[in-house]
């Protein structure tokens, strides 16, 4: 969309920082209560749950800081939709509202939930850089297709390593969604639908 690369590149930072605060947050006690992740132990096993989570706060804090630095330079206008951007799949009505509904289910649709809890962050890496570019608004529709199509693809992938790696195949501590009582797209549709 032809943005300069000191935003792209801030922007793609921000939404790495993110994410890595999500998994951060995800695997708390609290949360899925695993105890490792890319084949290491957990923050929150190495160095404790408040350190955890104050680095998590710190992750996200710090992508607040690349948006808002990744929009200096530009016009106003796309600075305001970048920060629209960010509040839709970040706050309340994005991966928040996702990880609570993940949190608190009890029945129903698996791939509302994968729309809720994994979407945003994918919606957020193809929207925002759009957004501080100007892009048009064909264009960030054709991206929100985009990311609700990997949303799914990718929480289908996440499930079938939860149901069928070894933690050590995986990297992540494994059949959480079983244990826990989560939604999961190979357990509620079987494989062959899921896949």
């Amino acid at each position: 969309c032809g943005l300069e690369v000191p935003p792209a590149r801030a922007a793609a930072s921000a939404v790495e920082y993110l994410h890595t605060a999500s998994l951060v947050f995800d695997d708390l006690p609290a949360m899925d209560d695993a105890h490792e992740r890319r084949g290491r132990p957990c923050p929150h096993v190495l160095y404790g749950e408040g350190a955890a989570i104050l680095a998590g706060l710190a992750l996200v804090h710090r992508a607040h800081a690349l948006v808002a630095e990744a929009a200096a330079e530009l016009p106003a206008e796309r600075g305001r939709r970048a920060w629209l951007r960010l509040e839709q799949n970040v706050g309340l009505a994005g991966i928040l509202d996702g990880q609570a509904h993940d949190l608190h289910f009890r029945n129903g649709d698996p791939a509302a939930i994968a729309a809720g809890k994994t979407t945003p962050l994918l919606r957020l890496a193809l929207l925002l850089p759009a957004a501080l570019a100007g892009a048009m608004a064909e264009t960030e529709s054709a991206l929100d297709r985009l990311a609700a199509a990997w949303g799914q693809a990718y929480q289908a992938l996440d499930d079938f390593r939860d149901v069928l790696d070894s933690d050590r195949q995986s990297g992540k501590t494994g059949n959480r969604d079983a244990r826990l009582g989560r939604p999961n797209l190979v357990r509620a549709l079987g494989p062959e639908r899921a896949l």
